[in-house]
């Protein structure tokens, strides 16, 4: 068992600065100098004005019950805060939108991860199994309009209504459950008091296999034959659903998680990303 911890500070933060024309609910917004960037222009500010921290206690239980059987169990308590997780996306401008508001669990925290790993060893050949299960990365849910003149129409939060259950249970959704878009109302003159990444998507699991043998073998070379069976018993695992009140698929999912980890440049194919469909692979590995 152990305990492990980073913080981090001055991290990357993203600003978008864009002056905005009157509105019916907001005055006109003005946060650079039309003498200079003009009324129409954006200006992207990169700063390090972002701050993350990370603690989990860490359990690892590995044991050969017998010469050809060996096992291994982790799991993993964690929490991860920041208030900014995605360089790659823009904020609205510090002056206006205080990074104190943003502060809540990161895109990426996972409360739970278990992970399962056995080798058996029979006649010459090698069975592999891991079985690995986490709870649910946050959701973010947010208006997906802009009536304070933010500039942007991620950044404003709902009010969350006292009493009306967040999630609903519905069978014709991937993974039966939505959240419940009755649950929030738009403020119009104020932000929300819903916090960032308040909410949770779906939990994962998954099982993978592998059978392999060494087919030949001479001092520090080998060659080994194997077949991969990824997500061998075809578990349907979902990616989080759209946060966003004004889009028609807010609260439900709509792709399979192991094609919502595969957008972005240098992602791996959906068929090998945990989440995917089963799929099967048959390799022949030289190991020198």
């Amino acid at each position: 068992m152990r305990y492990v911890a980073n913080r981090g500070t001055q991290l990357l933060f993203n600003e978008l600065l864009r002056n905005r024309p009157a509105i019916a609910t907001a005055p006109a917004s003005v946060v650079v100098n039309p003498a200079i960037f003009g009324n129409n222009s954006n200006v992207n500010i990169s700063s390090n004005a972002s701050a993350s921290n990370y603690q989990s206690m860490q359990l690892q239980f590995r044991r050969r019950a017998a010469k050809s059987l060996q096992s291994q169990v982790s799991y993993t308590w964690s929490k991860a805060i920041d208030n900014f997780s995605d360089e790659t996306t823009q904020a609205p401008p510090l002056s206006v939108f205080p990074r104190n508001l943003d502060r809540g669990p990161a895109d990426f925290d996972v409360r739970h991860n278990l992970v399962l790993a056995l080798t058996y060893e029979l006649k010459g050949f090698s069975f592999d199994l891991i079985a690995r299960a986490r709870s649910a990365t946050p959701v973010n849910v947010f208006t997906g309009t802009d009536p304070l003149n933010l500039g942007l129409t991620t950044a404003l939060r709902p009010d969350l209504i006292s009493g009306t259950p967040l999630y609903l249970t519905d069978p014709s959704r991937p993974g039966s459950r939505i959240i419940n878009r009755n649950a929030f109302r738009v403020p119009t003159s104020h932000y929300g008091n819903l916090g960032r990444n308040a909410l949770r998507g779906l939990a994962v699991s998954q099982i993978d296999f592998a059978v392999r043998r060494n087919i030949f073998k001479r001092e520090n070379i080998r060659v080994e034959l194997r077949s991969d069976f990824f997500n061998i018993l075809n578990t349907p695992n979902f990616a989080n659903p759209s946060g966003a009140l004004n889009n028609a698929a807010f609260g439900f999912s709509q792709n399979m998680l192991g094609r919502g980890l595969s957008t972005g440049a240098g992602a791996l194919s959906p068929l090998f990303q945990i989440g995917g469909p089963r799929s099967i692979q048959f390799a022949i590995k030289v190991i020198l």
